[in-house]
């Protein structure tokens, strides 16, 4: 498949910034009812909880269309606007240095580092369609992130994190399968009331689009949700 531009990738960054916003609840119960419709009286579909980071998209009325996933499994619905609370309004973390292979994120005695690294064929198990022979549909047996049917060219080589005096490193399972990064998109917010951490990328080659989403809680990294816009 052929690369698009990095101007097409931009275009695409754009898009998505517009049309839908990474969120979380806010509930003192802890949890909040995903309805099938906005309407409070309407079926229940999920709860969504206070690990999950789900997407808003435009709102209608009082409630938000969310998608999120579960246990690999895709939800959409709608959850009320008085519950929602938009990750990015959250303390956010600015850029301290840039290179082509690494971004730095700090504020105060928060730090977040990420690195890239090529992508290595001969280091990973491919397993390629049964019938289009060119087309990657797992590697090490997991589903591809950022390509659609080519071998990736770039992966993560770690994230670093300093709390205080904390040091954290984000284990193998957390970059796992996670392909084409796009270091300049990473945002990272603190929410210090809860002592969470929220890093987050929307990846791409121009196809394969992706958002991942990891959450350090209380110091100790917890997990990663990925997502799709559509």
């Amino acid at each position: 498949m052929k690369k698009v531009s990095i101007a097409s990738v931009l275009l695409i960054l754009c898009s998505t910034s517009l049309w839908a916003q990474l969120a979380r609840i806010k509930d003192k119960d802890g949890y909040v009812n995903v309805r099938s419709k906005p309407d409070a009286s309407s079926s229940i579909l999920e709860k969504a909880l206070e690990s999950d980071v789900f997407y808003c998209h435009d709102r209608k009325g009082d409630w938000y269309p969310v998608n999120m996933e579960r246990k690999e499994k895709r939800i959409t619905g709608y959850i009320h606007a008085s519950r929602v609370t938009f990750i990015e309004t959250l303390d956010p973390l600015p850029v301290k240095e840039e290179k082509t292979n690494t971004i730095v994120l700090q504020k105060d005695s928060i730090r977040v580092e990420l690195s890239t690294k090529p992508f290595v064929k001969s280091a990973h198990t491919i397993q390629y369609h049964p019938t289009y022979k060119e087309s990657v549909i797992s590697i090490d047996h997991k589903p591809v992130w950022g390509e659609d049917g080519d071998l990736p060219t770039v992966a993560y080589r770690q994230i670093q994190i300093r709390m205080g005096t904390k040091q954290i490193e984000l284990p193998d399972k957390a970059l796992a399968n996670l392909f084409e990064p796009t270091l300049f998109n990473t945002k990272v917010n603190y929410d210090k009331q809860l002592d969470q951490l929220y890093i987050s990328s929307f990846n791409s080659d121009g196809a394969g689009g992706y958002t991942v989403v990891w959450i350090i809680k209380e110091g100790k990294y917890s997990h990663r949700t990925i997502l799709t816009i559509d």
